[in-house]
């Protein structure tokens, strides 16, 4: 029989702080539909939103495979090295400079991650004819 109190309390640290593993932040991360733009602007409002939100957003993105197998050190896999972009990969892909990417993440247009000082655009929402209208 499971003792689910036990296994629930080891994700609780001795400061009432819970940790979550990667699989389950990036199914957070997606439920919640925090935007970019939303999270950068709680950094004024609740920096301690932003943080705890930040860290599920990287842990989300820096998280193996969906089978449970983990990415060697360090390394991106296949699959979200085609997911994920930089400006200069987007600028390239929609025709555009690299500066016009950043205005359109800065301006709202374009919903991007800011990862340390770069940017990280979801391929999806690269959608050229909706940004440029």
């Amino acid at each position: 029989m499971t003792d689910w109190a036990e296994r629930i309390t080891r994700h609780i640290t001795a400061d009432g702080s819970v940790v979550v593993p990667a699989r389950i932040a990036g199914w957070l991360d997606g439920v919640a539909g925090v935007t970019a733009d939303r999270r950068i602007e709680m950094r004024a409002t609740d920096p301690l939103a932003y943080e705890v939100l930040a860290a599920l957003h990287i842990a989300a993105l820096s998280r193996g495979s969906e089978n449970g197998t983990k990415r060697a050190g360090g390394q991106g896999t296949q699959q979200e090295s085609k997911q994920w972009l930089t400006t200069r990969e987007a600028a390239h892909e929609a025709g555009v400079t690299d500066r016009c990417i950043r205005k359109w993440i800065t301006g709202g247009r374009l919903p991007a991650t800011r990862t340390g000082w770069q940017y990280l655009i979801d391929r999806t929402h690269l959608n050229i004819r909706a940004l440029a209208a």
